[in-house]
């Protein structure tokens, strides 16, 4: 759990196709689902040899600005030159390995805790077809608040987090601790439990004798 805590407040330093990705936001999450990349969290789209050379260049491109540049580059009318000069400059790359490091840094970014719910009380929303991105930009203006700007500036993995603490606070959730995690990890070893499970023979057959 701490390291999600601390990459969520220090994301590591990426860069792909020669370009210095920013830390990932909750705003580029929103960017990339709305151009229906197949990088974007939690993205549905099945990923082909037709789209995911394009999804790659335009999440990367988007991804090297922070939020508010990264609009205005959108709506810049030298993109299409921005890009072709980009894509001159990159020369010949592998393909794959690039898809890779760069899904590394969309999850290295949208990490979180482990947590238990503990109540769901009126926070229960998967079953809206809202994004989970616009629903937690909202909670972070709602419960923390943050100004639209801020929200979307968020690391996005930070967003989460700090949703949950939120969440948290109000006793809906409970953050689950290293050493809890440990013990459950253990409880649940089949080597732990054979050896549990062979002392509580020897123990049931001296008890008989």
């Amino acid at each position: 759990m701490k390291a999600a805590f601390s990459l969520a407040a220090i994301p590591e330093p990426y860069r792909v196709l020669g370009r210095n990705l920013q830390p990932f936001t909750l705003g580029h999450q929103i960017l990339l689902e709305r151009f229906e990349s197949s990088f974007a969290v939690g993205s549905q789209k099945q990923a082909d040899d037709s789209n995911i050379y394009g999804d790659l260049i335009l999440s990367v491109f988007l991804c090297s600005f922070p939020f508010e540049e990264a609009l205005r580059q959108l709506n810049s009318r030298f993109l299409k030159l921005k890009l072709w000069a980009w894509g001159k400059l990159c020369g010949r790359f592998d393909l794959l390995e690039a898809i890779e490091f760069f899904q590394t840094y969309i999850e290295e970014h949208s990490r979180e805790p482990e947590f238990k719910v503990i109540s769901n009380g009126n926070e229960a929303q998967f079953d809206s077809a809202i994004p989970f991105s616009q629903f937690l930009k909202v909670k972070l203006e709602q419960e923390l608040g943050r100004s639209p700007a801020e929200a979307l500036n968020t690391v996005y993995s930070a967003a989460i987090i700090d949703y949950l603490t939120a969440m948290e606070g109000k006793g809906l959730i409970r953050f689950v601790s290293e050493e809890e995690k440990a013990l459950h990890e253990v409880a649940n070893d089949p080597e732990v439990n054979a050896r549990i499970e062979a002392w509580a023979k020897k123990v049931m057959a001296s008890q008989g004798n």
